[in-house]
C-alpha cells in the first residue's frame, strides 16, 4: 500500500496516476489488460468499499462522512484493511488538514483528530508514505 498526503490542490492525484503508470507501464488511465482504473472518490463514495479499488483518493472527506453516519475510527480501518488485503499495491491519497487554526467547532476538532489518528496508521500498515508538495513528492517512507 502507498500513502500519499500533501495539502490540498498540491497534485496528489496526478502523483499517483504517475506513479501507477510507472509501477505498471500503462498509457492513460488502463492497465496492460486494457481494464480502467478503479478509482474512488472519498467525497461521494458509499460506506462500504469496494475489493477492486486501486486509488482512493480524498481519503480525508470518506473519514468526514463517515464520523458524520456515526462510523468509528475502528469501522474506518475496517474498511481500509478489507481493500488493503484484496489489492496490497492499494494508494491512499489523504490532505493534511492538521495544520492551522483549531477550530472551535467540537465535530471539526473530532474529525482533524480522527484524520490524524487514522493518517498515523496506514503511514505504519503503508510500504511507501510520499508528502507531495507542489506536485514534487518526498518519500518520507
Amino acid at each position: 500500500m502507498e500513502f500519499i498526503i500533501g495539502g490540498s490542490y498540491q497534485g496528489k492525484y496526478e502523483y499517483a496516476l504517475k506513479r501507477i503508470r510507472e509501477k505498471n507501464q500503462i498509457k492513460g488511465c488502463e492497465k496492460k489488460d486494457g481494464n480502467s482504473l478503479t478509482v474512488l472518490d472519498g467525497a461521494i463514495c458509499q460506506d462500504v468499499i469496494p475489493e477492486t479499488v486501486q486509488i482512493w483518493n480524498h481519503f480525508h472527506l470518506y473519514v468526514k462522512r463517515m464520523l458524520y453516519h456515526g462510523k468509528s475510527r475502528e469501522d474506518i480501518l475496517e474498511q481500509v484493511e478489507k481493500a488493503y488485503k484484496y489489492n496490497p499495491d492499494l494508494i491512499i491519497i489523504s490532505d493534511e488538514i492538521g495544520y492551522g487554526i483549531v477550530p472551535v467547532d467540537a465535530e471539526e476538532r473530532r474529525y482533524r483528530e480522527e484524520v490524524g489518528r487514522i493518517s498515523c496508521v496506514l503511514a505504519q500498515w503503508a510500504d511507501h508514505v510520499t508528502r507531495v508538495i507542489c506536485g514534487l513528492g518526498t518519500v518520507i517512507k
